[in-house]
């Protein structure tokens, strides 16, 4: 697991109480003795924590119900996929909504990085998580039948209906009169889009809803990378993962779309696919992309109960850019 937050360590005998159910849950599933106790992640609706014994150490996660499902996704990824570029949980306990897993790197790819980004081993890591996607296109209906959110191009005009005739909704997130109408008066031609897309043929896979560089972890000695926090996952298109990320990434490292970076980047998030037409499928990507962010968001939100002001800022920014986009294609 990462440390996206500073650390509060703890000893055994003067952890807080509000851990006491869930660490004498903890004690019971591990091996061995727990020597120290580290607060490592904290959020409105979900916690972790890393449990040390005298030999290794463990991460304890805590989600709200409907988050949990990260549980039986990852047993799913690992025995029906045969995906290990993820972490081994040890036990679990749906009672709790907690689970046990085993340490599985050293730090981000974000913390590695700080403020400029390694673009060899961005590269390496997309190319290994492309694996994953691939492994996972056999075992749709698996993961749809444990709550999976089916996120298929043929589904996406439904979902686009329904979030732009909540006016309520679009408004709380700061969007005015002008551009909630502009956005119904898109909804045909997102629908193109999207027939467009799939047009392509390309295969559906399981994909990470919250996929960006502070969720891969690289073990320091090894170089193994390690992909977390798969609470918020989508069946649909594998390429508006990737184009999301990518989006991200340049925000997040500065780097300009007309970049030789941007540009290596790119054909490497898109690449792997049998795509004999990539210069046109890419601003179809790009187009629909904002809109699968913003669907990714409002089900954060759903799951975790959490509707902080700064997810609806996020929503209007990526609905703004779709329809700049849109209007331009």
């Amino acid at each position: 697991m990462s440390k996206n937050t500073e650390s509060n360590k703890m000893t055994d005998t003067h952890y807080s109480s509000k851990y006491h159910n869930l660490i004498d849950w903890a004690k019971m599933a591990l091996p061995s003795e727990i020597s120290n106790i580290e607060e490592v992640v904290t959020t409105p609706y979900s916690y972790v924590l890393k449990l040390s014994t005298a030999s290794e150490c463990f991460y304890l996660k805590k989600t709200p119900p409907r988050l949990f499902i990260e549980a039986e996704t990852l047993r799913i990824l690992r025995a029906q996929c045969n995906v290990k570029m993820i972490p081994e949980i040890i036990a679990s306990d749906k009672e709790r909504n907690c689970f046990l897993l085993k340490s599985c790197g050293d730090q981000t790819l974000r913390t590695l990085f700080s403020k400029k980004i390694n673009t060899d081993l961005t590269i390496r890591a997309i190319k290994r998580f492309k694996q994953i996607q691939k492994e996972t296109t056999d075992h749709i209906e698996t993961f749809i039948n444990i709550g999976v959110p089916d996120w298929r191009l043929n589904k996406l005009p439904i979902l686009y209906n329904e979030m732009v005739n909540d006016t309520k909704t679009l408004e709380e997130w700061g969007l005015e009169e002008n551009d909630i109408s502009r956005l119904k008066q898109y909804s045909v031609s997102f629908e193109k889009l999207c027939n467009s897309l799939d047009a392509y043929n390309l295969p559906d896979t399981l994909n990470h809803s919250d996929f960006h560089d502070g969720n891969i972890l690289i073990n320091n000695a090894s170089q193994e990378i390690t992909f977390i926090d798969w609470g918020e996952t989508n069946i649909g298109n594998p390429l508006l993962q990737m184009s999301s990320c990518l989006y991200g990434i340049k925000d997040r490292y500065d780097i300009s779309l007309e970049s030789s970076t941007y540009k290596e980047l790119q054909n490497h998030f898109f690449d792997g696919w049998n795509i004999t037409e990539q210069k046109q499928i890419i601003p179809l990507v790009d187009t629909v992309s904002p809109i699968y962010f913003v669907f990714t968001l409002k089900e954060l939100m759903r799951l975790s109960q959490d509707y902080s002001p700064k997810w609806g800022a996020s929503c209007k920014k990526a609905l703004l850019i779709f329809i700049d986009k849109v209007t331009r294609i």
